[in-house]
């Protein structure tokens, strides 16, 4: 009966290991996921502004009007720039919010 329960016992322990191995890579994996995208979008947003700068510093030579339509396409830059970048980030996390779903999914059967 002793061997039977260490058996179990190590069994259930080995399941535990695997379980918490796979958590663990589809953490570092999500976070790895979110971060490449926080990456990504940062950079949308910061050349969006540089575009929006330049067009601004190029129209400032021809005039008080090509300065204020530079504004405006400038912040029309930034708002594209914005909408995309959120777009990026929020499927990111979609996909690693998945990942880990399917990873405790998995650590549950290993579990049973």
């Amino acid at each position: 009966e002793t061997i039977k329960t260490q058996a179990v016992e190590k069994v259930n322990e080995t399941a535990r290991e695997q379980a918490d191995k796979l958590l663990k890579e589809a953490e570092e994996k999500a976070n790895l996921i979110r971060a490449e995208a926080a990456s990504a979008a940062e950079s949308i947003r910061k050349e969006a502004d540089l575009q929006g700068q330049k067009l601004i510093k190029d129209a400032e030579s021809k005039g008080t009007i090509a300065v204020i339509a530079a504004r405006k396409g400038a912040e029309a830059l930034k708002k594209e720039a914005e909408k995309r970048a959120v777009q990026l980030e929020t499927e990111a996390n979609s996909k690693a919010d998945r990942i880990i779903a399917e990873a405790r999914s998995k650590a549950d059967e290993l579990l049973k």
